[in-house]
């Protein structure tokens, strides 16, 4: 597998890889991945590089590490209890488009749906996820609420690293599972524009809730779908 020149590092490409093969069942639950020799030699990265990737998967529930044994994809990995889960689905070749960085407070709504005090003052990050092969054309518009309480300074680190990353290494604070809410919304003329669609133009917004190891919410996304150009799928496990 040759990985992509297209500024996400190497562990993180690696990463969807895996996460892709476990999220298709190519590699079922409770069966051993590849040695990571193996994994080396299919990706062509280093060992350090490896074990990162490896390392974020198995934070996340896919992958379990049993001693002198080997690596094992979990059972019902990423899926939590509830049978039906739906994600999105990442285009290859993807950029991001940064649209505004700002800071908003009287968000009464996304503070109590972080348990925050209605004081709270947010960093507001909205960007758009592009297509690189399809002349960076927008397959979705995210708008980021991170409460500064928790996460100062957030705006200097965000796209230096993925998300996940930032939040363990620098707020050592770990995503654990994200809970998402499906709605249909007519798009704003700002929020359009930024598609490239007409306004009022029907679109799935998805607003997903970050929760840590504790259960607690931790930072909210509000994901707009392109009407046109974006594509979920659903998985439905039967036990």
């Amino acid at each position: 597998m040759v990985l992509q020149k297209n500024g996400l590092p190497l562990y993180y490409q690696v990463e969807n890889y895996m996460r892709d093969k476990i999220v298709k069942g190519e590699w079922p639950g409770g069966t051993q991945i590849p040695t990571e020799v193996q994994l080396m030699e299919l990706f062509g990265v280093s060992r350090a590089t490896l074990r990162q990737a490896i390392s974020d998967l198995c934070n996340d529930g896919f992958l379990n590490r049993v001693q002198g044994k080997g690596t094992f994809v979990t059972e019902n990995s990423g899926y939590g209890n509830d049978p039906t889960e739906i994600w999105e689905h990442n285009l290859p070749g993807t950029s991001h488009r940064i649209l505004s960085c700002v800071e908003k407070d009287g968000l009464t709504k996304k503070s109590a749906l972080l348990k925050m005090d209605a004081s709270e003052t947010f960093t507001v990050f909205s960007y758009l996820h592009c297509v690189k092969d399809r002349n960076d054309e927008p397959y979705n518009l995210c708008v980021s609420y991170f409460p500064k309480s928790r996460f100062p300074q957030i705006e200097k680190h965000l796209f230096a690293d993925t998300v996940y990353a930032i939040l363990r290494d620098i707020y050592y604070v770990t995503i654990a599972y994200a809970e998402s809410e499906f709605r249909i919304v007519n798009l704003s003329k700002e929020k359009a524009d930024y598609l490239g669609v007409k306004t009022n133009s029907p679109c799935i917004r998805i607003e997903k809730v970050y929760y840590d190891r504790l259960n607690q919410p931790i930072f909210c996304t509000d994901m707009y779908a392109h009407p046109a150009n974006s594509t979920l799928r659903i998985r439905t496990e039967f036990h």
